[in-house]
C-alpha cells in the first residue's frame, strides 16, 4: 500500500500539517534522459523560494481606501542561501556544476529512512516548487566547538513556481 494512502487512511482524509523533515535540494542533471537527484542535504530553506509579489498603490483621489494591484515578484534579490553541513566531496560537486544554468527545486516528502539504510530517499509528494538557477557556495565563519558550515547559494535565472510533473 502506498504511503500516502496509508497516512490518508490514518488520519481519515484529513490534511495533516508537516514538518521540514524530510526537505530536499534537487537538480536536474542535463542531456537527454536527465532525471532528479539530490545535490546536497540541506539544514534549512530561505525565504523567496516561491516570490511574493509586490503590491503596487494605485489608489486615486476619488477612493475611500488604499487600492492595489499585484506587481512583479519580489525573487531572492541576492540569491536563496541553503545552509549544509561542511563536506569536500559536496564542495566538489557545487564546483562541477558553477556556471550552468541549472533545473534546481525544494522537494517536500520522501520515504522512511529506516526502510532505505539510514537516509530519506525524496519523493516530491508533500509537494515540488523550483526552477532554473545557477548555484555557488561560501564558507560561513564559525566559533569555538561549532559544527563547521558551508552555505551553497542559489542565484535564481527564472521564477520559479509548483512542479506539477
Amino acid at each position: 500500500m502506498k504511503e500516502w494512502h496509508l497516512k490518508s487512511i490514518i488520519t481519515g482524509g484529513k490534511k495533516m500539517p508537516s514538518s521540514t523533515y524530510k526537505t530536499f535540494l534537487m537538480y536536474k542533471g542535463t542531456g537527454q534522459g536527465a532525471t532528479w537527484q539530490k545535490l546536497i542535504d540541506i539544514k534549512d530553506t530561505p525565504d523567496g523560494i516561491i516570490s511574493q509579489k509586490e503590491k503596487i498603490d494605485v489608489t486615486s483621489l476619488s477612493d475611500g481606501e488604499r487600492v492595489f494591484v499585484d506587481g512583479i515578484g519580489e525573487g531572492a534579490s541576492d540569491g536563496m542561501p541553503f545552509t549544509c553541513n561542511y563536506s569536500l566531496e559536496d564542495i566538489q560537486t557545487i564546483e562541477g556544476l558553477k556556471g550552468q544554468e541549472l533545473d534546481l527545486a525544494i522537494w517536500f516528502g520522501g520515504t522512511d529512512p529506516t526502510t532505505v539504510g539510514g537516509k530519506a530517499v525524496p519523493t516530491g509528494e508533500l509537494g515540488k516548487f523550483g526552477g532554473k538557477g545557477t548555484v555557488d557556495y561560501y564558507l560561513p565563519g564559525a566559533g569555538i566547538n561549532e559544527a563547521r558550515d558551508m552555505v551553497v547559494n542559489i542565484t535564481k535565472t527564472s521564477a520559479w513556481a509548483r512542479i506539477t510533473e
